[in-house]
């Protein structure tokens, strides 16, 4: 990993058994100031329209959400990390390759190891879900925003209750019509009967895009899942 400039994101890539994934990379301003610090990290998994296969194309991951809000605020509280997921495939797919990058960011940068924090919209919605399911012991909160987990059904993992101790707040908007607000009240009735204290946002009157621009404009999402640790 090459030096990082602390206030900006910069293309990297991490490779991991002959495959490799693109990705952004924010530091806060005042990471380093402090050699001991130790900083909170946020993965953010975009959605189906910012695939792509080169550094290039990580241009795309600035439409929406934490790595948009990153370039307007070089103030963010924590260290944000933004995959692309290539072409014509899926979170779902490259799972073991998020749990790798995970990995390399914290042997290589002050992380809290107790503060990792994953949030995604609309396919990366579906992501944080599967992610969640196959790494329950990593993230210390997970944030998905109007997705699911098998795209148009009400199917529920038969290991959803992995997930009875995670903290998780799940956003929809009512009026979405590209991922129906079924697909993650499923999964949330479904938490609730393993016992889960699940949070769940319905946006009364946001359509698909909306869903994310509201639940991530929202202060109280942040001060909630800064507030998570891994127990």
């Amino acid at each position: 990993m090459r030096q990082i400039t602390a206030g900006k994101q910069i293309g990297q890539t991490h490779q991991n058994a002959g495959r490799q994934l693109h990705y952004l990379l924010f530091l806060p301003r005042k990471y380093g100031v402090e050699d001991q610090q130790s900083w909170p990290l946020l993965m953010f998994l975009h959605g189906i329209g910012e695939r792509g296969d080169s550094k290039r194309t990580l241009s795309r991951l600035k439409r929406y959400g934490p790595a948009r809000m990153v370039e307007e605020d070089p103030e963010f509280p924590c260290v944000v990390v933004a995959p692309q997921c290539p072409s014509e495939t899926y979170w779902a797919v490259q799972l073991d390759l998020l749990d790798t990058l995970f990995d390399e960011l914290q042997s290589t940068l002050h992380v809290d190891p107790d503060r990792i924090y994953l949030t995604g919209l609309s396919m990366g919605g579906y992501g944080c879900w599967h992610y969640a399911l196959n790494y329950p012991d990593r993230c210390a909160a997970v944030v998905p925003i109007a997705g699911g987990f098998k795209h148009q059904s009400r199917e529920i993992p038969d290991n959803i209750c992995v997930l009875k101790d995670m903290p998780v707040w799940a956003f929809h908007g009512s009026a979405d019509t590209v991922v129906l607000p079924y697909q993650t009240e499923s999964l949330v009735e479904a938490l609730k009967a393993c016992g889960s204290f699940v949070r769940y946002s319905r946006l009364e009157g946001a359509d698909h895009a909306q869903s994310w621009e509201r639940a991530y404009a929202d202060p109280q999402l942040w001060a909630w899942m800064m507030a998570q640790r891994r127990v």
